[in-house]
């Protein structure tokens, strides 16, 4: 599945969408166009495209979290502990601009920042599901070694472009689950709002374009922001 590898691993929800990562550690170089996209597909533009049942997809990142980015040097286990702190923290309220797509349903990840705001600006049927989660990743073993986070970034992005086998197993399985998210909305009928994370979203709206829709090319979604995806003729299903 060729897509931007805009994330590698969890880490990449847990920063604030104006956070820059030194030396592009998790970016790929954007597209001179990305920023126009963006801003003609999300609900904060002046002038959102026309989309009507059955044809829309909407992917937005959840809200905010209250437990700020770790700073200084940390080991992989530190990383770990404070990926499951940031897991367990709660968000930070506020609103999202759904625009005026009659949405038929909600489909969000089980973890409980996406769910919460799922809950907070949707009111119709909704499903909370893992396949949505953000990947993950298994700390590396290298005891008491210190990095700066954004180094360790990095090295997570090397082990997933080189196929390492520690961290092998959550690539595959990331890889998996977006497919199966795909493969489940091109099925699906009316339009779907999906509640995820950044990482998720990168990959997603990658691989949704790859199957003819039409929307942005996304790097870094913000927060409680609605990209808009619209079924083109040319929506297939892929076979594997």
């Amino acid at each position: 599945m060729m897509v931007p590898l805009a994330s590698v691993c969890g880490i990449v929800d847990h920063l604030p969408s104006h956070v820059a990562i030194p030396c592009a550690a998790l970016q790929v170089t954007q597209p001179r166009n990305q920023r126009r996209d963006e801003q003609a597909f999300t609900t904060s533009a002046p002038e959102a495209p026309g989309c009507l049942p059955p044809g829309c997809l909407g992917l937005l990142r959840h809200f905010p979290v209250e437990l700020s980015l770790p700073s200084g040097w940390k080991t992989s286990a530190d990383l770990r502990r404070w990926l499951t702190e940031y897991d367990a923290s709660a968000v930070v309220p506020g609103t999202a601009d759904l625009g005026d797509i009659p949405w038929a349903r909600c489909l969000s990840s089980d973890s409980a920042r996406a769910w919460a705001t799922a809950q907070a600006v949707f009111t119709g049927p909704m499903e909370r599901t893992p396949l949505l989660r953000e990947p993950d990743f298994v700390p590396f073993s290298t005891g008491g070694l210190r990095l700066p986070v954004w180094l360790w970034l990095w090295a997570v992005r090397l082990a997933w472009l080189t196929g390492h086998r520690s961290q092998r197993a959550c690539r595959d399985d990331f890889r998996r689950r977006v497919m199966a998210v795909a493969d489940r909305l091109v099925s699906e009928a009316g339009p779907t709002l999906v509640v995820s994370h950044a990482g998720m979203m990168a990959y997603l709206s990658a691989e949704l374009r790859r199957r003819g829709f039409a929307g942005p090319r996304l790097r870094m979604a913000k927060h409680a922001t609605l990209y808009v995806y619209e079924r083109g003729p040319g929506v297939r299903t892929v076979r594997r």
